[in-house]
């Protein structure tokens, strides 16, 4: 759930600007059979608290809910209680059904990073409209896999915050995040997707390696002047705090990635994991 404040006293109901986006489960909507619910009910307290004392919401605001399948809705909060919130779906906005998927899917290959870098990580990607986000640990990976119980409440929070990210930056989809994995796992994943060409890149810090606006550029532009219908998937793996050994480097570029070069400056491996993904995205973007 989105943090951004509203004034106490404000009604939204007829002011586009004030309106907010909130990812509700997909269940929440369904009557059965098929059919979508007129009344949304969400139970859960602590996000009821949220929206009631701190985003300060109120009876008749307005709101867009989403599914995170690509479906939004209009809706207006009707009821409010201590740990249940009703809405009353208004219009379908956006359908998943004839939502244009973009051309370009980008897939952060992020590793395992020190707490609060790792999560900030996720949240900025999530802003930066990251398909899929796939944790990782490596030999020199501080933040190790954990016991199922603790990793699945770790697992819970970064679903938090990218959710959390995907309202505030208005996404129709939340991104798929993958349990972590350890690197040689990692490189034994198959495409499912043979429609779409793949890019696997690997970031590397100071290497002779093209830069990545240089090697991208080219060859989605020169692909697409070709056939308009050409989709791609970029997949962009980065280091760790302690870097790659050069064996798990030979592993990697002998499992079709190929290098570029972020700059000659030396980055932590969440700016590069940001920006590598900003360079993506900004390049996707001209494709639809």
């Amino acid at each position: 759930m989105t943090m951004s404040k509203r004034q106490p006293n404000s009604s939204s109901s007829n002011n586009h600007k004030n309106l907010s986006h909130f990812f509700l489960p997909e269940q929440a909507f369904s009557k059965g059979g098929g059919q979508i619910a007129s009344l949304v009910e969400l139970d859960d307290a602590a996000t009821a608290h949220q929206l009631i004392h701190v985003l300060r919401f109120e009876q008749g605001d307005s709101v867009k809910l989403l599914d995170g399948l690509g479906n939004m809705w209009q809706a207006k909060i009707c009821r409010m209680a201590r740990s249940l919130v009703t809405f009353e779906l208004s219009e379908l906005l956006a359908d998943a059904r004839t939502t244009s998927q973009s051309k370009c899917q980008v897939v952060s290959m992020l590793p395992l990073l020190k707490g609060p870098r790792f999560e900030w990580a996720l949240e900025k990607l999530t802003e930066l409209n990251v398909d899929r986000i796939i944790p990782f640990a490596s030999a020199r990976t501080v933040v190790k896999a954990r016991e199922k119980e603790e990793s699945d409440g770790r697992q819970k929070r970064w679903q938090n915050i990218i959710k959390e990210a995907a309202e505030q930056s208005e996404r129709l989809l939340l991104p798929v995040l993958d349990h972590p994995l350890a690197l040689a796992d990692l490189l034994k994943l198959e495409d499912t997707d043979s429609s779409k060409t793949t890019l696997k890149l690997l970031l590397s810090e100071r290497d002779q390696a093209p830069n990545l606006v240089q090697y991208l550029e080219p060859i989605i532009t020169n692909s697409t002047s070709l056939d308009s219908r050409v989709s791609f998937r970029i997949s962009l793996l980065g280091g760790p705090e302690g870097g790659f050994t050069e064996e798990e480097k030979e592993l990697i570029l002998t499992s079709t990635f190929q290098n570029v070069s972020l700059g000659s400056t030396i980055l932590r491996g969440e700016t590069a994991a940001i920006l590598a993904a900003g360079i993506a995205y900004a390049i996707a973007s001209t494709l639809d």
